[in-house]
């Protein structure tokens, strides 16, 4: 996680404005218990935090209904990546990775918000991508609609 010397993801994403100039850390909201894997912040953009924040507000509010629609999301659109990865990897046939244990491996890092409804949830790999970063974008109004593995 960021705050045991993990990757500080901030700034990586310009193509939506999420990260960009960092974060305080002062402004990291804390996750209610019961998220799979138990991130451990959640960031809002600087310029507009009220908006910023009501975005997170929503997340949170149903936590593990965003959290099981992000995870399935990112199943579906990289468990073929995950498993030509393994199979990169290895000299005989590795077991395949079912989504089911895609988005069991995924670990939730982190998520940023931004003042328009957007959002980002950063994962750990669960050595799926050997060690690179997941991460699933997306809005309130519309759910996930990006999935990467990052780096």
């Amino acid at each position: 996680g960021l705050d045991d010397g993990g990757e500080d993801h901030t700034g990586q994403d310009p193509q939506n404005g999420i990260g960009e100039g960092g974060h305080d850390p002062d402004e990291a909201l804390g996750l209610p218990e019961g998220l799979h894997g138990g991130a451990h912040h959640v960031h809002a953009d600087k310029e507009d935090t009220q908006a910023a924040q009501d975005t997170a507000r929503a997340l949170l509010a149903d936590a593990q209904s965003w959290d099981g629609r992000v995870r399935a999301f990112a199943a579906q659109q990289l468990t073929d990546l995950a498993n030509q990865w393994a199979q990169d990897g290895e000299e005989e046939a590795p077991e395949e990775i079912t989504p089911e244990d895609f988005m069991e491996r995924m670990e939730l890092d982190a998520i940023q918000v931004d003042d328009q409804g957007g959002f980002t949830f950063w994962f750990e790999d669960g050595e799926m991508f050997w060690g690179h970063a997941i991460q699933v974008s997306g809005t309130l109004a519309g759910g996930p609609d990006d999935a990467q593995m990052e780096g």
